[in-house]
């Protein structure tokens, strides 16, 4: 910045000034950059902040011009002056002058040497050779920021007038004042540029966002609502007199749908992971029931290799501790699933310890065909296995192990592995041990009011209930009024929103099972509805079951604020339907889920 006007050199054609009138000069100089300095810091626009400083310049100064100047400004990476703002100059100089290259003219000197210039009437430094331009003096001022050029301020003068010290100081601090300014609305155009592009970018990428939840939640829908109808009637196929070799293929046919739902389940699971759409629970809950359920389950499996499946918890561990079971669930079967899978005999064992740290460390270790060193650590990439002849022999997409690893980061833990071909391996992972309070009695149950139609429970599980069952898929309406054959309940059917609406509205139903997502009006607007027209009516509110074949983003709080109380995922099967409908009739209160 130039040196303020109270120190303007002392030299020059203003010597023999009088001292008032130097004052009177320093004051309307200070007054001039002050007023700048204000209108740079108001919301006015660029261009009128440009015209108010070439104003202070001509008319709220003691400099003595011929009320004639301009403004120019550059804008990288071009190489010329353009005029921005302008005042007094005829429309032939206007547009002579519009458009200046570096170098070109006296305004161009000006720009590429960063220098200040005072031109005489008619310098031969002038390419514009105008009579209004030849009849004038000229000051030519740098507006430079940082060695940066930004623009050069220009002012008409006189023919005669002498070159003088004191207005150079002036216009110099008027025109680094200015180049303050602009550098501070340039580097806020920059910032608001950079933030509208990051808005934009995120924007972008949540768009994408919803439609890959969007695409995977169809693709859901559309691959779990024909494997409900296939594993469904392969199960009810089953309970038909087969001789053996029916037996066996349909044993083939229902393996291969298990399997295809499994790839499904595995390819949903790490795209929601991938998606940021994992809802991670931290809830208390039982660590030997989990385990022990987990082996439980693979246990028939076991038993069918001749294997010696086994478990050991620490008996120093907290028997209640805070995390996500169902996650920490999905792990176990993982591993110890595949520990089975890959073990032809001696045993599959489980550990859980405590580790340092306050950690609890899982070990699952096997006496299988083991693992190649090279291979430890790749394995836990998508769609890798050990072996390419792996999948042909043993069956997997390679995905299990990965989300296993995504899952446990997730819980703030870590997997490893330790093998040695033909000997066996052992998977351990961590996660963070955080004990849970004992519970002081068991929790109420969330009560679910529905129509008492009966007072006596017996007589009403003896009567059946009269469930509404609302389904775009005529195959699934088929295959649950199949499952529900025997049975005493009576089934009233929808296929669409608005009739399932109307159906509801001229009759009493003891249970709604209601799709999700139905072309029209949707599952959630149904329940939405329903709720609504109860609450006009008084009626006592019927519970509501959310079909869906939905594996993406947890959709429990969602289905919940529409007005249901449990929901299903498909494919269902009979063993489930039939409890979902037993815990509603003997007035239970099932989780919701």
């Amino acid at each position: 910045m130039p040196p303020p006007p109270s120190s303007l050199p002392d030299t020059g054609p203003g010597n023999s000034r009088s001292v008032e009138e130097r004052y009177r000069r320093i004051l309307q100089s200070s007054a001039a950059i002050n007023a700048l300095l204000r209108a740079g810091l108001t919301s006015k626009s660029f261009t009128d902040i440009l015209l108010e400083a070439l104003e202070l310049v001509l008319f709220g100064s003691w400099l003595e011009t011929g009320e004639k100047g301009a403004v120019y400004v550059v804008q990288p990476p071009s190489r010329e002056l353009t005029l921005a703002v302008h005042h007094g100059l005829d429309e032939t100089t206007h547009r002579q002058c519009a458009h200046i290259p570096l170098g070109h003219c006296l305004c161009g000197q000006v720009a590429r040497d960063h220098r200040l210039v005072f031109a005489l009437a008619a310098d031969p430094r002038h390419d514009n050779r105008s009579p209004p331009c030849l009849a004038n003096a000229h000051y030519g001022v740098p507006i430079v920021a940082k060695e940066r050029l930004l623009g050069v301020l220009t002012v008409w003068l006189s023919a005669g007038h002498r070159q003088d010290p004191e207005e150079e100081s002036f216009l110099l601090a008027m025109a680094n004042t200015l180049a303050g300014i602009i550098e501070r609305q340039q580097m806020e155009a920059e910032r608001q540029a950079i933030t509208l592009s990051l808005e934009k970018a995120l924007a972008a990428a949540r768009a994408a966002d919803r439609a890959k939840s969007e695409f995977l939640a169809t693709m859901s829908h559309e691959i779990r609502s024909p494997m409900n109808t296939i594993l469904g009637m392969a199960e009810l196929l089953a309970e038909s007199p087969l001789n053996a070799e029916q037996q066996r293929f349909l044993n083939i046919a229902n393996l291969a749908g298990q399997t295809l739902l499994a790839l499904i389940n595995d390819v949903l699971d790490l795209s929601k992971i991938e998606a940021g759409q994992l809802v991670m629970e931290r809830v208390p809950f039982d660590l030997p029931e989990v385990v022990t359920g987990s082996l439980q389950i693979l246990s028939w499996r076991a038993q069918d290799k001749g294997l010696d499946l086994r478990h050991r918890i620490h008996p120093g561990l907290p028997r209640r501790i805070l995390g996500d079971p169902s996650r920490l669930r999905q792990v176990i079967l993982n591993l110890v699933g595949n520990a089975i899978k890959f073990t032809n005999h001696g045993h599959v064992h489980l550990e859980v310890e405590p580790r340092e740290s306050s950690l609890i460390g899982f070990s699952v270790a096997d006496t299988g065909i083991g693992i190649p060193r090279e291979n430890w650590e790749s394995i836990f990439q998508p769609f890798v296995q050990a072996d390419a002849s792996t999948t042909r022999r043993f069956g997997g997409t390679g995905l299990g192990l990965t989300i296993c690893r995504r899952l446990i980061e997730r819980m703030g833990g870590r997997i490893w592995v330790e093998s040695r071909i033909g000997e066996g391996s052992r998977f351990q992972f961590t996660i963070p041990l955080e004990a849970a309070e004992a519970p002081e009695g068991q929790e109420p149950k969330r009560v679910i009011r529905r129509r008492n139609r009966k007072k006596e429970a017996a007589a009403e599980v003896e009567a059946g209930m009269t469930l509404l069952l609302v389904d775009d898929s005529e195959d699934n309406l088929l295959l649950i009024q199949a499952f529900l054959k025997s049975s005493p309940h009576r089934v009233v059917t929808a296929t669409g929103g608005a009739e399932a609406l109307a159906r509801f509205q001229t009759r009493p139903f003891d249970l709604v099972f209601l799709d999700i997502q139905m072309p029209g009006m949707d599952g959630y607007e149904v329940a939405r509805r329903i709720r609504a027209w109860e609450k006009e009516t008084a009626a006592e509110p019927t519970p509501i079951v959310a079909l869906t074949a939905h594996a993406m983003r947890d959709v429990s709080e969602l289905l919940e604020k529409s007005g249901f109380d449990l929901h299903v995922t498909k494919p269902i099967r009979k063993r489930r339907l039939y409890e979902v409908i037993a815990s509603f009739q003997e007035g239970k209160s099932p989780a919701f889920g």
